[in-house]
Parts: C-alpha cells; structure tokens; sequence
C-alpha cells in the first residue's frame, strides 16, 4: 500500500514533524501551566490578609499545588530545550534563522513568565 502512495515515508520528515508536534504540544501545556498557577496565584493573593486562612489546611494545599505546577513547569521547560536543540541540530541547513530566533524567544518569553509568577510567589 505504501508502495503504491509513493514509496516508503521518508524518516526525516517525519522525525522532524514529530520534533515540531512535541514543542507545539510542549509550549501549549507550559501556557496552560502558566495560567493555572496565575489563577491560584491570584487566589494566595486575595486571601493572603486573613489570618485564619493563613494557617489553615486550604493554603497549605494551595502552596503544595502552586510549587507542583512550577516544577511541572520547570521540567517542561527543560524538555522543551531538549527538543528544540535536536531539532535546530538536525536541520541547520533548512532552517531560517527567523524560525530559530522565533522558538528561542517562545521559550525564553515562557521561562520569562515563570520567574515572574514565582518571584510573586
């Protein structure tokens, strides 16, 4: 069947898609992270003058949720890095440097918004 559609597929193309799928899908869960931890930011802030809610159980379990998603977020980041130096490796050649500079200023914008939800923090 492949045969008759063209031949085999060709590897590369579809390693490099696989690459540009991880860092799209990657990016997309950083942001969604990102705007969690801001909603539960805002939450701490909000609540953060009561005295009572300050030693209660609802902020503790906030503070565990906030520190998990910047860490979720951390190791997203990290991931993210690794794709992105395999893919700009393997297609030095074809890429544009406008296409590189683009992705390292998403994932610099994105690393960026982290610091500064958690310098919030």
């Amino acid at each position: 069947m492949i045969i008759k559609l063209g031949g085999p597929p060709n590897e590369d193309v579809e390693e490099n898609n696989r690459l540009i799928d991880a860092f799209e899908k990657t990016a997309s869960g950083i942001k969604e992270n990102l705007n969690s931890s801001k909603d539960m930011l805002k939450i701490y802030i909000n609540k953060s003058h009561d005295t009572v809610w300050q030693q209660s159980n609802d902020r503790m379990k906030l503070d565990e949720d906030i520190k998990t998603t910047f860490n979720a977020t951390e190791e997203q980041l990290a991931f993210l890095r690794t794709v992105f130096k395999k893919y700009s490796k393997k297609n030095k050649k074809v890429l544009t440097q406008e296409e590189l500079s683009g992705r390292a200023k998403q994932i610099d914008l994105l690393r960026k918004n982290l610091n500064l939800l958690q310098s919030e923090f």
